[in-house]
C-alpha cells in the first residue's frame, strides 16, 4: 500500500474522515507526523522538506523581526496614553 503524502492526509481529516499511519488512527491535523517524519529515509523528501523547513524558519524570523519592531515602539506609545489619561483624569482636591 503507497503511504499518504501529509497534504493527503491533511484533507482527509478536513473531509472529517480519519488516517492510518503506523497502525495508529488519527483524526486530527495536529496529531499527524510532520512533513521530516514523513521523509525521513527517502533523500528526494528529505531535501524537500529540509527546504520547506528552512522556508518556513526564514518565513517565522520575518514575523519576529515585524514583533520586534513593534515592541520597541511601544513604549513611546504607552507613555504618550498614559500621559494623555491622566490628563483627563480630574484631579483630587486635598481637604482641610
Amino acid at each position: 500500500m503507497a503511504q499518504l503524502t501529509r497534504a493527503e492526509m491533511i484533507e482527509i481529516l478536513g473531509r472529517n474522515e480519519s488516517v492510518i499511519y503506523n497502525g495508529k488512527v488519527i483524526k486530527s491535523v495536529g496529531d499527524l507526523p510532520s512533513e521530516a517524519e514523513l521523509a525521513k529515509g527517502d533523500k528526494t523528501k528529505e531535501a524537500a522538506a529540509t527546504q520547506s523547513l528552512q522556508e518556513q524558519k526564514k518565513e517565522i524570523e520575518r514575523q519576529l523581526a515585524l514583533l520586534s519592531e513593534s515592541k520597541d515602539a511601544e513604549p513611546k506609545n504607552q507613555s504618550r496614553s498614559r500621559a494623555n489619561t491622566e490628563e483627563a483624569k480630574p484631579k483630587e482636591e486635598l481637604k482641610a
